[in-house]
C-alpha cells in the first residue's frame, strides 16, 4: 500500500520540481524586459551619437581626404559606368556629412530628454521641446537617407546595365547595400512615427531593434564589400 501511495504522488513530486526554475526563468525574463524598456531611450539615444560622430569624424573625412587625392581621368563618351559610380560618391560623401551631422543632434538631443525620463534631471516644460526635436531630426535624416539609398540603388542599377566581370559583381554589391539602407530607413522612419501614439511604443522598439540589426549587417557590409573597392571603379 505504501509502495503504490508513493508512486502516485511521484507525478506530483515531478510536476512541483520543475516549477520554481520556471518561474525563475519568468522572473528573470520579466526583469530583464522591464530594465530594457526602462534604459532602452537612453541606450538608443547613446548609440545614435556615436554613430552620428563615427560618420563625421571618420566616414567624412576619409571620403574627402581620399577624393583630394585621387586625380579624374578623361571618360569616354561610350562610358557609362563611371559617370554613375561618381555619382554614388557624391552620395556616399553627402550622405556622410547630413547623416552624421543630424544623429549627433538627435541623439544629443534624445539623450537629454532621458534623462529627464530616468529622473537624473528634471527639465521641466523642456522635457517634451527635447523630445520633440530628437524625434524631428531623427525622421528628417532617416528619410533623408531613404532618398539617397533609392539614389544609388538607382546608379547601380544604371551600371549594372552595361557592367560585365567585376564591374557587374560591384554593382550588384551596391544595389543589396541600397537595399538594406531602404530597409533600414523604413524602419525607423515607422518606429518614430509609432513613439508618437499610445500603446505603440513595444512596436517602436521592435521595429527599431530590427531596424538596428539590418544597419549593422549593412555597415559590417560596406566595410568589407563597397568602401574598399568604389575607388577602383572610377
Amino acid at each position: 500500500m505504501n509502495v503504490i501511495s508513493a508512486a502516485m504522488t511521484c507525478p506530483n513530486i515531478l510536476m512541483k520540481g520543475p516549477r520554481p526554475i520556471l518561474e525563475t526563468i519568468s522572473f528573470l525574463a520579466k526583469k530583464i524586459y522591464e530594465l530594457t524598456l526602462h534604459y532602452f531611450n537612453m541606450l538608443q539615444n547613446l548609440v545614435v551619437v556615436a554613430f552620428g560622430g563615427k560618420e563625421m569624424l571618420a566616414d567624412f573625412v576619409s571620403t574627402v581626404v581620399k577624393a583630394k587625392g585621387r586625380t579624374s581621368p578623361d571618360i569616354d563618351r561610350g562610358d557609362f559606368y563611371s559617370p554613375h559610380v561618381r555619382k554614388v560618391q557624391n552620395a556616399l560623401t553627402e550622405f556622410s556629412l547630413i547623416h552624421g551631422l543630424f544623429y549627433l543632434g538627435s541623439g544629443i538631443a534624445g539623450a537629454g530628454a532621458a534623462t529627464h525620463e530616468l529622473q537624473w534631471l528634471n527639465l521641466g516644460l523642456a522635457y517634451p521641446v527635447f523630445q520633440y526635436v530628437s524625434s524631428g531630426l531623427f525622421l528628417y535624416v532617416n528619410l533623408f537617407s531613404l532618398e539617397k539609398n533609392i539614389q544609388i540603388y538607382y546608379h547601380a542599377h544604371k551600371m549594372a546595365e552595361t557592367a560585365t566581370g567585376e564591374k557587374l559583381s560591384f554593382a550588384n554589391r551596391l544595389k543589396l547595400s541600397a537595399v538594406m539602407g531602404i530597409i533600414n530607413n523604413i524602419g525607423y522612419v515607422l518606429a518614430t512615427l509609432f513613439t508618437f501614439f499610445p500603446g505603440t511604443y513595444v512596436a517602436a522598439i521592435v521595429l527599431a531593434c530590427f531596424s538596428i540589426f539590418v544597419g549593422s549587417v549593412k555597415i559590417i557590409y560596406d566595410y568589407f564589400c563597397i568602401t574598399p573597392k568604389i575607388s577602383e571603379h572610377t
